[in-house]
């Protein structure tokens, strides 16, 4: 009778250790994956912007093909 309260005791403990061990692993969980998604979305915009630079960049080359600069030709 009294080895069946120790072990009724230490299951108990041995339950609440682990929901506690569970609880904080999946605060830890959340924040990796809070972590990773903010991340995520950085480098989306980071792609995002490079995109938008790079289209900047061809067109204003386009823009200069198709309007040369004439340069006076000078004779000696």
């Amino acid at each position: 009778m009294m080895g069946d309260l120790v072990y009724q005791q230490f299951t108990f403990f041995s339950r609440k250790q682990r929901k506690k061990q569970l609880t904080g692993m999946n605060r830890r969980r959340l924040l990796e994956i809070q972590l990773c998604s903010e991340l995520h979305l950085m480098l989306l915009a980071l792609s995002q912007a490079h995109n938008f630079f790079m289209s900047c960049e061809i067109n204003k080359q386009a823009t200069l093909a198709e309007n040369p600069i004439d340069f006076p030709i000078t004779s000696k």
